[in-house]
């Protein structure tokens, strides 16, 4: 009975350090998540803007790579561990929308700003013509 039962530890523990031992290079949540987010920026990038893109390489696996200091192994690894970890992977999910929402508002603060600067940009040359006009007009009576 005692063999029995340390077979079953026996046969617990491998299973659960082989486990540990198969994923040895995961990539943490947080760079996941700033890979992850880069990557479907990238791709929307690419399908909004690829007539105006010169140089399509700068979207690539390779920008990844350099960036994060990575390889397409660790990337892989990774994605299989969290695909086995749904929880975890649902989190860095939410954590990339919530990103993206901020980047959204902040891009729409940037245009109502950019918009205002227009309308002032607008007013000042209205202005400017104005007051070049009745310039003109004060010489042209001085005359």
């Amino acid at each position: 009975m005692k063999k029995l039962l340390l077979y079953l530890i026996l046969l617990f523990y491998s299973c659960l350090s082989s486990e540990t031992n198969e994923y040895k290079n995961i990539i943490s949540k947080d760079v996941m998540k700033n890979i992850l987010k880069d990557i479907i920026l990238m791709e929307s990038i690419k399908k909004s803007y690829s007539s105006r893109i010169d140089d399509k390489k700068i979207f690539g696996d390779k920008y990844i790579f350099e960036k994060y200091n990575v390889t397409q192994s660790q990337i892989s690894e990774s994605q299989d561990f969290y695909a086995k970890n749904p929880k975890i992977y649902a989190k860095i999910y939410e954590d990339i929308l919530l990103d993206m929402e901020k980047m959204v508002d902040s891009v729409e603060v940037l245009v109502k700003i950019q918009e205002h600067n227009d309308e002032q940009k607008k007013l000042f040359l209205s202005n400017l013509k104005l007051l070049l006009r009745d310039i003109k007009a004060k010489d042209s009576i001085k005359k």
